[in-house]
């Protein structure tokens, strides 16, 4: 029986957003997976549902979604112990100071401003690289 791969959670609803940045992490992390989730509501399920052992590395939330946004979704993680050591970011096409500001405050290790080309989308890729290798590292 093959091992699972290991994955990032991404809760996005725009499909053209998915897309690009599952082009450029296979390109950086070809051996982690992507799963797409529509909204933080799913989000939530899909992480209630998993195993202690098969977390994803980290969960990106698009700050703003359909059913359950992203500052939503990270009071829910902030009040569950589980969840302390998954790493949280947050993306959006806001600038807003208190959209950042809430996001940091439930947990969020970094926001983003969801870039317009493929140098933007590589910036970003490259700090998930980053967090994703150290809990790869830490997967015995």
């Amino acid at each position: 029986m093959d091992t699972p791969k290991p994955y990032i959670l991404l809760a996005e609803d725009d499909e053209d957003d998915q897309q690009l940045l599952k082009e450029v992490l296979d390109t950086h992390l070809p051996s982690v997976d992507l799963v797409v989730l529509p909204d933080g509501s799913d989000v939530i399920d899909f992480l209630q549902a998993c195993p202690n052992d098969r977390l994803p590395l980290l969960v990106l939330l698009d700050f703003n979604m359909p059913k359950m946004s992203a500052e939503a979704t990270l009071q829910f993680l902030c009040g569950n112990r589980r969840y302390d050591t998954l790493p949280k970011m947050v993306w959006s096409t806001s600038n807003r100071p208190e959209d950042v500001h809430a996001s940091i405050k439930w947990g969020a290790t970094h926001y983003f401003i969801k870039p317009y080309d493929m140098h933007g989308y590589s910036h970003i890729v490259e700090r998930i690289v980053d967090t994703a290798r150290f809990h790869l590292s830490m997967i015995p």
